[in-house]
């Protein structure tokens, strides 16, 4: 997370309004790591008292927080075509989410 913020900042591309989509990120990047290990733990199906089989719940939580989280970097440029969008200018004002967009209001 340190290496994301600290490339957002020499890019100039971090405000001081950023930093609350930055520990959204951070949030979510965790959620999906406890998630993880919740399925490495115990595995994608659970099987219950009475042997009915089951989707571990943490494989819906994994993927909303990915979903999420991934959401956010790409926004940022924190991935690799995302960062080649932004280079080209290529990001347009309808594709920011509605959290983005309401940070970008507060900034003006």
């Amino acid at each position: 997370m340190a290496q994301a913020i600290s490339f957002l900042e020499m890019s100039g591309k971090l405000r001081p309004v950023d930093y609350a989509a930055m520990g959204l990120l951070a949030y979510h990047l965790d959620t999906l790591i406890a998630a993880s290990r919740e399925l490495t733990e115990k595995g994608v199906l659970l099987t219950s008292s009475k042997g009915n089989v089951r989707k571990n719940p943490a494989v819906d939580v994994a993927n909303g927080a990915t979903r999420q989280a991934m959401e956010i970097m790409q926004n940022y440029g924190l991935t690799a075509l995302a960062r080649k969008r932004l280079e080209r200018g290529e990001v347009k004002e309808e594709e920011l989410s509605p959290l983005d967009q309401y940070f970008k209001d507060l900034a003006n």
